[in-house]
């Protein structure tokens, strides 16, 4: 099975993140394996993706200052999932 891990600034009501759930939402369908990470935390759409089986994940930056930590955690889920493609 192929995986696929979308990195979005964030998941709201916009153009892009539309395009994000209806590609992501398509592939699921297609039987990939598909995540999507926001960086900071999102405000729509995810029981939409998450009621067709794609994990979301945030990586709750909150501050216009770099850290670590959101960084870690990205890099943790990428070695958890070991997707075929990170599309950002």
């Amino acid at each position: 099975m192929k995986q696929v891990l979308f990195v979005i600034t964030s998941l709201a009501y916009g153009g892009a993140e539309t395009q994000l759930v209806h590609l992501a939402t398509r592939l699921k369908s297609r039987g990939w394996k598909v995540g999507v990470i926001s960086l900071i935390p999102p405000k729509a759409y995810v029981k939409d993706l998450e009621t067709v089986g794609i994990s979301v994940f945030s990586l709750g930056i909150r501050r216009k200052f770099p850290e670590p930590r959101p960084v870690l955690r990205l890099a943790r889920i990428i070695q958890k999932w070991r997707p075929d493609i990170v599309h950002s």
